[in-house]
């Protein structure tokens, strides 16, 4: 289990992906997902293809759960990660992508979010690389949660923010590649 990592839902996608990983002997393929298998983790995934657009890599999102969709007011399905609405912080979850790419392993970044009226928030985000039905990985399966805070607050601190105007600055506290699984060949 990546060191640090709070999110209950994350852990439990984290070792979704890890059997998955190793029944694969390698990189998962997106066939080999199975929802009903994460069922409590499903608000809190999406799913992202890579694009090779001319001389960038783009990332469109195909699926987000339903937390998602709530806690950021948009539904960013078909929308590229670069065109969301987040203050800058959608930026962060590109890098991420793109660090998945290079390391060819899951990848998990530690947020602060400050708001213009001074609130922080801090989130986990989990990117983990998928195969289509070739070698190469042609998919992100992540999630992303808020941590570190009261469930009943942040809900109600969520439902006043306006991502594209009140985020005051996003600062990454840690992003690491969990190399190749090999800490949870048993889970």
């Amino acid at each position: 289990m990546p060191e640090g990592l709070q999110s209950v839902r994350l852990k439990r996608l984290y070792s979704y992906y890890a059997a998955l990983f190793h029944q694969a002997g390698g990189v998962p393929s997106r066939a080999e997902l199975d929802p009903s298998a994460i069922t409590a983790s499903l608000p809190i995934v999406y799913l992202c293809n890579v694009a090779q657009i001319g001389q960038e890599i783009r990332f469109p999102f195909r699926l987000v759960g339903s937390s998602l969709v709530e806690t950021f007011h948009q539904d960013s399905t078909g929308l590229y990660v670069r065109d969301m609405l987040l203050g800058g912080w959608e930026h962060h979850i590109r890098d991420a992508h793109l660090m998945v790419l290079e390391a060819g392993a899951p990848v998990l970044t530690v947020k602060q979010i400050t708001l213009n009226t001074g609130r922080d928030f801090f989130a986990e985000h989990l990117a983990m690389p998928m195969r289509l039905e070739e070698a190469r990985i042609g998919m992100i399966f992540g999630g992303l949660e808020l941590v570190r805070v009261e469930q009943r607050v942040l809900r109600m601190d969520l439902e006043q923010v306006d991502w594209s105007r009140d985020v005051e600055a996003v600062r990454v506290l840690d992003r690491r590649a969990l190399g190749m699984l090999a800490d949870v060949a048993g889970a």
